[in-house]
């Protein structure tokens, strides 16, 4: 899968305050991200089900004491948390943020 929006520059905050972002990624609007968003989640699930992984077992490369379906529960929570914290950035900025 490839995307503007996975690039190894954008994994950490330190990562990305010493990266120069190209004139691709500035070129963006908020509905062209929001679309590959839902682009790339789209791919990513179709691809998950067709791995039709075991979620009572092990997902490969991961700890030993993670099952995929725990994992899985993990990383809602973890995207969550993320999501709220944007939120709340944009609420101390001063952005109106709508009501859940």
């Amino acid at each position: 899968m490839s995307s503007l929006l996975i690039d190894h520059r954008f994994c950490y905050y330190d990562t990305t305050l010493t990266s120069s972002i190209s004139d691709q990624h500035m070129a963006m609007t908020a509905a062209q991200v929001c679309s590959e968003l839902i682009r790339v989640h789209e791919e990513s699930v179709a691809h998950f089900k067709a791995l039709n992984p075991d979620l009572a077992a092990v997902p490969p490369g991961g700890p030993a004491y993670h099952i995929c379906g725990e994992y899985l529960k993990y990383a809602v929570f973890h995207v969550s948390c993320h999501t709220g914290q944007m939120y709340s950035a944009g609420h101390l900025l001063g952005e109106e943020t709508p009501d859940n």
